[in-house]
């Protein structure tokens, strides 16, 4: 490896070394998450009008073993069920 590959590796590893698990709003994180840390479990949270497709998304890295939750919402979410289901669907990541 180049090293500036070597050096990007390590900045990754010391910024990412003590985390668990990932609770964040599908963006650019996300994918830097999903792509460079797989194992690492995630809920993932989406709106419904967004232009991924989430469900297969989390199909597919669930199919590989990665443990990841997708959790849609839209302007109509009750934002009391919305934060339950975060905080049992999390429960699940460990």
């Amino acid at each position: 490896l180049s090293i500036r590959r070597q050096r990007q590796m390590c900045i990754r590893d010391s910024m990412y070394a003590r985390l668990n698990a990932s609770i964040g709003i599908a963006g650019t994180h996300t994918w830097i998450l999903l792509t460079m840390f797989p194992e690492v479990p995630q809920v993932i949270l989406y709106n419904n009008h967004g232009t991924e497709r989430w469900e297969t998304i989390e199909k597919a890295y669930r199919s590989k073993g990665y443990n990841i939750r997708c959790i849609g919402f839209d302007e109509k979410t009750d934002l009391t069920l919305l934060a339950r289901e975060i905080e049992e669907t999390s429960k699940k990541l460990y």
